[in-house]
């Protein structure tokens, strides 16, 4: 038959770990998971899958077939393309999540703080914005500063300046 990675005469190439995609669908499904307060028992039972193949899903080790999405998708309340938002590419991921949003939504301080952040008064939340980006610039100008005054100067210092600044 041949070497089992050709196809149709179509050499393809062995990639080791898990697949960009498989990783951001899996996150999208932590995700969601965490915002319902679901835990991973609950969603594996839900599936019926073990404990450990739904943290294989989330982790993105193990590609979840469309059926299992689809399931998936019905059980978290979701359309399944949820899983795919902010995927870069194709109609889905018109629309990119920054990596950086679901990093923190999908942590458990993210979670809590966005659920918190939700019940306060729009005139509150406004300043609690306000305060968090003034003190996000006072970090960056501090990291521009500590750029500024070490030109010239090996990677190694530039890096430890920085951190000093941070």
């Amino acid at each position: 038959m041949g070497d089992p990675m050709t196809l149709k005469g179509i050499t393809m190439a062995k990639t080791k770990g898990p697949s960009p995609i498989d990783i951001h669908v899996g996150s999208r499904m932590r995700m969601r998971r965490m915002a319902l307060g679901m835990s991973r028992e609950k969603l594996a039972k839900a599936l019926r899958l073990t404990f450990q193949q739904v943290l294989k899903y989330e982790r993105g080790a193990n590609r979840m077939g469309s059926s299992q999405l689809q399931q998936a998708a019905d059980v978290l309340g979701v359309a399944a393309a949820f899983f795919f938002e902010g995927a870069g590419g194709g109609p889905y991921g018109s629309a990119p999540a920054p990596a950086y949003i679901d990093d923190f939504v999908a942590s458990e301080e993210g979670l809590r703080l966005a659920k918190s952040f939700m019940h306060l008064r729009p005139a509150v939340r406004r300043r609690i914005v306000d305060l968090v980006n003034e003190v996000a610039g006072q970090k960056v100008r501090a990291v521009a500063q500590a750029d500024q005054d070490i030109r010239g100067t090996s990677n190694d210092a530039r890096v430890a300046a920085r951190q000093r600044a941070a």
